[in-house]
């Protein structure tokens, strides 16, 4: 496990993303840990607030796999790297435009109408079990900050 963005394995998130199965398979993981979610009674309103996470103080991780499904659900994905402030460069306007293919911290970080942000306790299962994911593929697995993650993508490939 690093968290050293220098040693992110940009080919390896490039093949990922071009392989059918392994897209399918972290489809699957963050649809599961989507309905495990809901089943808790807890939805998301798309409201935007877990966007602007740098209001919380919280900080976005991404690993390698969530890069490469990234990479293969969203067109220019990188277009915007670099231009991260305190909000998510897939904010737009008060929602988030990738919604359905948004990353496994933001689906486990849900805002609360009293403006605090809140980690879904059944989210450390859910990390684990996409920790769990990169081993079963044989992806090296590391946990980067998500906005240097996806400027050191985008860097990797130009």
């Amino acid at each position: 496990m690093s968290s050293d963005s220098h040693d992110l394995p940009i080919e390896t998130i490039l093949y990922a993303s071009r392989t059918p199965h392994i897209i399918e398979a972290v489809g699957d993981l963050l649809s599961r840990a989507e309905h495990d979610i809901a089943k808790h009674g807890i939805l998301c309103q798309q409201c935007g607030r877990c966007c602007r996470f740098g209001e919380y103080g919280h900080r976005m991780f991404v690993t390698p796999l969530e890069l490469a499904y990234l990479l293969a659900k969203v067109e220019n994905v990188t277009s915007q790297a670099g231009t991260f402030t305190q909000n998510c460069i897939f904010q737009g306007g008060s929602s988030c435009t990738i919604y359905p293919h948004r990353l496994l911290c933001c689906r486990i970080f849900l805002c609360k109408l009293d403006g605090k942000g809140v980690v879904f306790s059944p989210g450390e299962k859910w990390h684990r079990a996409l920790v769990e994911l990169h081993e079963t593929l044989c992806i090296p697995y590391y946990y980067v900050e998500w906005p240097d993650a996806i400027n050191r993508l985008a860097k990797g490939q130009s």
